[in-house]
Formats: C-alpha cells, structure tokens, sequence
C-alpha cells in the first residue's frame, strides 16, 4: 500500500474521530483544530511553520502560520478542547475501573532560557548517585484502564510548559 493512500485512510478514520467534537467548537475553530491535527500527520513535525507547510494551503505560509499562531494563543481554547476531549470519551471512561493519575517530569539538563521551565526532581538518576534537582517541565496524565487490563483510555496529558504558555 503506498503512504499517500495509507495516510488518506488515516485521515478518513481521524477525521471520524474529530466529527464528534464538531458541536463543542465555532466554524474558525473547528477548522483549526483539523487543520492542525492533519497538519502534525501530514509533515510529521510539531513546529507551527512546519505544520503550515505540511497544510499546502494556496496562500503564503506566512499568513497561515500567522492564522494557527493565533488560534494557538486565544485564552481558554486549551480549556474548551479539554472539555469536549472529556465529553466525547465520557462513555469509555465510565467503563473504566480504575483511573491512574501519573505525575512526571522531563529534566532538561542543557536548557537555561526555554520558556516555562521549573525546578524538577530527576527520579530516573541511577540508585549509586542521589537523586538531583534540575530545570524541567512537570508532567500530568491520567489514563482509564478496565477490570482486565483490555482497555486503557487516555484522559488527560498537560505539561506544565503548556499551561503557562497558555495562559
């Protein structure tokens, strides 16, 4: 099977998925939001000219990247994608048992000026060597997982970089 045909179906099946969030977002946003989801599929990046350059859209790339830059930086979208990720897996949580709440960090040894960093704690370093203090970004997920262990549904992911920028 080709990739242009694989991702095509990819797509199809994806944007099934987002039609259910649909009646949570205006027109603008609606479109955004599935610009930037086959924008990430399409190039494989996440940085915003990339993905603007993976849309191919029929105006400069300037403008489109100037487009998802703004909607990136409305205050409270971060929220509202949150509340109709969670109306939508509703029904598959509730057939979850057990809900695991996993509170994580990345360390980033070399960074000094990236934006939002914070005081993490290395929990990875080796038992030998006490555990250090860094500059890093917290991390919270949440997933379901059934009685059996069959069925894990992601609920919640933030990184704490993401909210401050947010903001």
């Amino acid at each position: 099977m080709k990739d242009k045909e694989l991702l095509g179906r990819v797509k199809g099946k994806f944007h099934h998925y987002l039609s259910r969030f649909s009646g949570d977002f205006n027109r603008p946003d609606w479109k955004f939001l599935v610009q930037m989801c086959f924008g990430v599929l399409e190039s494989g990046e996440v940085k915003l000219s990339k993905i603007a350059q993976g849309l191919g859209e029929g105006i400069s790339m300037k403008k489109t990247t100037e487009r998802l830059a703004r909607h990136l930086g409305r205050g409270g979208f971060w929220g509202e994608i949150l509340d109709g990720l969670l109306r939508v897996q509703r029904r598959a949580l509730r057939g979850c048992r057990y809900l695991i709440f996993d509170i994580s960090d990345i360390q980033k040894i070399y960074a000094k000026q990236m934006e939002g960093l914070a005081t993490v704690h290395d929990g990875s370093a080796s038992s030998e060597s006490k555990a250090s203090l860094g500059l890093g970004y917290w991390l919270a997920n949440v997933i379901g997982v059934s009685a059996d262990g069959a069925r894990i549904v992601p609920a919640y992911r933030i990184v704490s970089c993401t909210v401050w920028m947010l903001k």
